[in-house]
């Protein structure tokens, strides 16, 4: 997918890109590239709108009833790890998931759970990028030769 030829819709889908928004929009299946990239501005804008009346709702709501907090931080971690299973079931290359759990759990050891997120990501990113970038090395000089 080519954000540049979204035009506007590309910087719209970078702002409203939550988990759940990448989730399904790597879950579908693609047809036309019309259709999916207008397909991909809809889901984005419909998760949007979702996200921001559950918001409103849950504040309306969370006023006149009493209501324990307690429990949601699994709630949290169970959501994570059912985008994870969904991603690894339709993944081709499994080299992401190894790169982005072997940094977080070396990060988590070296500088602790309060900053281990963000070395992780970072690491993960800066491998991943490199990586892509060989193989598009690589697939150039196969074209020249």
């Amino acid at each position: 997918m080519n954000l540049k030829k979204l035009g506007w819709k590309a910087f719209y889908l970078i702002f409203a890109l939550s988990d759940e928004t990448f989730s399904l929009l790597v879950g579908m299946k693609q047809t036309k590239r019309e259709d999916s990239e207008q397909v991909m501005v809809y889901v984005g804008l419909l998760n949007h709108c979702y996200w921001i009346l559950g918001t409103i709702i849950g504040v309306v709501i969370g006023e006149f009833l009493p209501f324990s907090t307690k429990g949601i931080d699994f709630s949290m971690t169970a959501l994570f790890v059912v985008i994870l299973v969904n991603q690894l079931k339709k993944a081709d290359r499994y080299f992401p998931f190894v790169i982005g759990g072997i940094s977080a759990i070396f990060w988590l050891i070296l500088v602790g759970k309060q900053y281990f997120l963000v070395c992780a990501l970072a690491t993960t990113m800066i491998g991943l990028i490199a990586i892509f970038e060989r193989e598009k090395l690589q697939m150039k000089e196969e074209e020249n030769e």
